[in-house]
């Protein structure tokens, strides 16, 4: 989780970008075909975590 918090933080990305068809769509079709989204709570909570270790 922590790299989506990393992706999210340096694109300026929406906290909802985990949580996207198209993004839940290119993980499941390249890397894993199992995969759940993030919640955008959880992303936040993790954007924030990783701001405060850097």
């Amino acid at each position: 989780m922590e790299a989506i918090a990393k992706l999210v933080v340096v694109e300026g990305l929406p906290f909802s970008f985990p949580s996207s068809p198209g993004f839940i769509h290119y993980i499941r079709d390249m890397y894993n075909p199992s995969f759940n989204d993030f919640s955008r709570s959880t992303v936040k909570r993790d954007v924030f975590k990783f701001a405060r270790e850097y």
